[in-house]
């Protein structure tokens, strides 16, 4: 009664607009914003997971992929990184929403079947955060997720194969050229030969964070990684 009430008194916001909700919403949206929550299309690039233009139907990847060589097997998202999912996954890493941990991972899983991710892999992992940045955060956002989606596929989830070993800057804070050589050198991988896994975030931007950590895993003995995010940047 206390939590109905409270409800009525203080109806919760939407976060991705900050208007009342009207009833209950799976991604804390209003029916608005839900709306406009729309998953990638078919343009999609098959390979990197950018939103590629009329060339992705036929299979021939994008312009970001042209004179690139990324490590992972292929790279899946659940939608752009504009609003509403922007302003979801800010509050998800910066203002403690961790209840979106679920239904965001879910959209994830769901998301990677449809890609035809290997529904059985060794290990989900997540790209792991340098260990001052989480204690300042008080935890890893791509983690949460990881944790979401292992469960869904009864998967082991491998939270210490991939450490950050080096600090590095906020890949959005950077010039494109710049992405490039940041994470060089940033991670270190425990021995998994032969795995098959995947590589969660919560954001790909550029997809060289999750190529240098693609590439220190198969170095140490992994022979596919696939990447899987919540947004395309």
């Amino acid at each position: 009664m206390l939590e109905t009430a409270g409800s009525l008194l203080y109806p919760p916001l939407c976060l991705g607009c900050g208007v009342p909700t009207a009833g209950y919403s799976p991604e804390f949206l209003c029916p608005a914003c839900h709306l406009l929550l729309r998953p990638l299309d078919a343009r999609t690039c098959r390979f990197c997971g950018a939103g590629a233009g009329e060339d992705a139907r036929l299979g021939h990847g994008c312009a970001r992929c042209d004179g690139r060589s990324f490590h992972f097997t292929r790279a899946a998202a659940v939608c752009p990184y504009g609003p509403p999912a922007r302003e979801l996954i800010k509050a998800f890493k910066f203002s403690g929403e961790r209840r979106l941990a679920g239904p965001l991972s879910a959209r994830m899983a769901s998301r990677a079947c449809e890609e035809r991710f290997p529904a059985h892999p060794d290990a989900v992992l997540p790209v792991p955060l340098h260990p001052i940045r989480e204690r300042e955060r008080g935890y890893n956002q791509a983690a949460l997720l990881a944790a979401g989606i292992a469960a869904a596929l009864h998967a082991p989830l491998a939270i210490a194969m991939l450490t950050r070993v080096r600090e590095t800057q906020p890949q959005a804070q950077l010039h494109p050229l710049r992405r490039v050589e940041n994470p060089v050198n940033a991670f270190a991988a425990a021995r998994c030969d032969g795995a098959v896994l995947w590589l969660v975030d919560d954001v790909i931007t550029s997809g060289t964070t999750v190529s240098e950590c693609a590439r220190v895993l198969r170095e140490a003995g992994a022979t596919r990684v696939y990447a899987l995010a919540f947004a395309r940047g």
